[in-house]
């Protein structure tokens, strides 16, 4: 088969591919719900292991310690605590919570004791000042705690350790899982797609052989195929995300 004229040559190709699809439109269907079927399956795992990575990351946001304060701390020295924590590098954030927020948020969080502190007002509880400590890697927890622990103004310090310790692990034991499963959804769809494509040229095995009857050139009989393929996979693509 001569190529002496490159134009015409591209344009018998893409002649021939269009050709093809439509010559064996079942097939080229079934390739295409089959390439679709393997990337929906694929791009369901992605979304599930992108919103668990982000679920289990806020959930390790979300995780505090609570530094109270001695009685009769001055304003002076908790803003010396307050610096002296912000100025610790493994401190995300400090939030200040008053005696007066201390016993709005008892009030609202536990609403079934309230009654306990019916004879107190928002002034004069018996709730202690306190910090709310955010570490920037969760896994700092403790050594926040250790380090506060030292300062002469703190009364206590409530960390949950075995909580915080259980979570996570949990949270990285979710995020390994997650991550398996994709990778495995990723071989089962190069599977699915590889085993489509190897069906879609056993079926045109005649017509190959044809071709090659013919004095058709491997290059000239692959050439359609890849342009197929990837019209195919394009368009299952697009498919795929728009479900």
């Amino acid at each position: 088969m001569r190529r002496s004229e490159h134009p015409s040559y591209i344009l018998s190709i893409l002649k021939e591919t269009f050709q093809s699809i439509s010559r064996n439109s079942l097939v080229a269907s079934a390739a295409s719900v089959a390439i679709v079927a393997a990337l929906l399956i694929l791009g369901i795992f992605m979304v599930f292991t992108a919103n668990v990575t982000s679920l289990t990351n806020s959930t390790e946001r979300s995780l505090t310690i609570q530094i109270f304060l001695k009685e009769g701390v001055s304003e002076t020295q908790k803003q010396n605590l307050e610096q002296a924590l912000l100025e610790n590098e493994k401190v995300r954030s400090v939030e200040f919570e008053s005696k007066e927020q201390a016993f709005e948020n008892f009030q609202e969080n536990l609403s079934d004791y309230s009654n306990l502190l019916d004879n107190y007002t928002a002034t004069n509880n018996p709730l202690p000042e306190s910090f709310i400590v955010a570490a920037q890697n969760p896994e700092d927890l403790a050594e926040i705690r250790d380090e506060a622990s030292e300062y002469s103004e703190v009364e206590y310090i409530r960390y949950e350790e075995n909580f915080i310790s259980s979570l996570l692990s949990f949270t990285d034991y979710v995020k390994l899982l997650s991550i398996i499963l994709l990778v495995i959804m990723s071989f089962v769809a190069l599977f699915l797609i590889y085993n489509t494509i190897r069906l879609t040229v056993a079926s045109r095995r005649k017509e190959i052989e044809i071709m090659k009857s013919l004095g058709a050139t491997n290059r000239f009989i692959r050439t359609p195929f890849i342009l197929e393929g990837t019209f195919l996979g394009i368009l299952s693509a697009i498919i795929s995300v728009l479900i």
